[in-house]
């Protein structure tokens, strides 16, 4: 399959009703900013309330995915703490997405999990594998023959919790 580089000049925030809103003036637009360095500024969404969480936002276009990569927080939270996605489903759609902010029309584009660090030792507790291994960042495939899509919607968890929903 050709893979091209999506431009992300075109993405845009596109919180939903029931979205999570940014935090600590990390907003979304630095998910696709292309700095990776961990000590930059990232996306952020609050610390209260339940989860799961989701974020919603509008790539400009039109695409077929084929996969997507994603970094922890940077310093010593590559290991998952301080509110970095574990787990996470993907969902997409090509459609203008109903305005009551509901996954009605939304097609998951698949469910996925960040890998464990290498050293397995607990939070906070990072050798330097763990550190490179974390700035390195995961990638993540959605299965060929995926529908083409727009908007993409983020549904995570933090490590060790499960979804409370089908969504």
């Amino acid at each position: 399959m050709f893979e091209e580089l999506l431009d992300k000049n075109k993405f845009a925030d596109m919180s939903m009703p029931g979205d999570e809103p940014s935090d600590y003036q990390w907003y979304m637009h630095y998910l696709w900013d292309g700095n990776s360095d961990p000590n930059s500024t990232g996306f952020h969404t609050t610390t209260i309330g339940a989860l799961p969480k989701h974020i919603t936002f509008d790539m400009g276009a039109s695409y077929n995915l084929s996969r997507f990569k994603t970094w922890q927080r940077g310093g010593g939270w590559y290991d998952f703490s301080h509110g970095n996605p574990k787990r996470m489903r993907v969902w997409g759609t090509n459609e203008r997405p109903s305005a009551d902010g509901s996954f009605n029309g939304w097609t998951m584009l698949g469910e996925y999990e960040a890998p464990a660090k290498p050293s397995g030792r607990p939070p906070y507790d990072n050798t330097a594998e763990d550190q490179a291994f974390g700035r390195n960042g995961f990638e993540f495939n959605i299965p060929p023959g995926s529908p083409r899509v727009r908007y993409i919607r983020f549904r995570y968890w933090k490590h060790g919790l499960t979804p409370t929903s089908g969504t």
